[in-house]
């Protein structure tokens, strides 16, 4: 049995290694395409000053890259490589990265992101490339969770204090069974989970001496997930 756990837990990594090449490639490739992209769009602005046809297509192409450009920026945080000293991190920053990441879904769903006072005032001290994509995995989870409630009131809500921080949503609550199986790998009640992102959470926090757990709810919620240093 250890052995067969032993070998799905291989494969799982050398398909995480893949993905994580992949997605490196990809960022070095388009780094240096968007920086040609960038200079062909700045000539045809040029162009566009004395063009009055030009001036709406070079706007559209403009907004349409600047999109895409933004998109290709949030990779950055998410790569050891820049990040690899300690830092205070503010807990503005991660939230500013989240909206900018989830914006398009939040709106259509109708889902708000808030944050309290005592979340806006504290920081948190690690790698940016640990922290951001276990804050990307657990409201990425709340969405699609408030997604599938009848809530009218759809809300994601980030609170931290003396001794972590929470993020908090108010979708569908989760089975007593499952409080600890979700941490499991491949465990996940999505439709075509693959039920691996708050288990490898859990060990990249494990690995820099922080903790993750399902919490007790905080007010109006019906799931709460907490960070916290060991």
């Amino acid at each position: 049995s250890e052995l067969e756990v032993l070998r799905e837990r291989l494969q799982t990594d050398i398909e995480l290694s893949q993905l994580g090449l992949a997605v490196g490639i990809i960022h070095h490739e388009f780094s240096g395409t968007i920086r040609s992209i960038r200079r062909s769009i700045s000539d045809l602005g040029a162009w566009s000053d004395v063009n009055e046809n030009l001036e709406k297509v070079y706007k559209n192409i403009k907004i349409n890259f600047e999109h895409l450009d933004g998109y290709l920026n949030l990779f950055t945080p998410l790569n050891r490589r820049l990040y690899r000293k300690k830092e205070d991190i503010r807990l503005l920053d991660i939230k500013t990265f989240l909206i900018d990441l989830f914006k398009v879904r939040l709106e259509r769903h109708n889902i708000s992101l808030k944050h309290t006072k005592g979340f806006g005032k504290r920081n948190i001290f690690g790698f940016r490339s640990t922290f951001y994509p276990v804050f990307v995995n657990i409201v990425d989870n709340a969405i699609y969770w408030l997604n599938q409630s009848d809530s009218s009131d759809k809300v994601i809500r980030l609170h931290a204090d003396d001794s972590g921080v929470y993020i908090s949503n108010n979708g569908i609550s989760i089975n007593p069974q499952d409080k600890e199986r979700i941490f499991d790998m491949h465990f996940s009640r999505k439709i075509n989970g693959r039920g691996m992102g708050l288990s490898i959470s859990r060990e990249v926090l494990d690995a820099e001496g922080y903790s993750l757990c399902l919490d007790e709810p905080r007010d109006n919620s019906t799931v709460t997930f907490k960070i916290f240093k060991k």
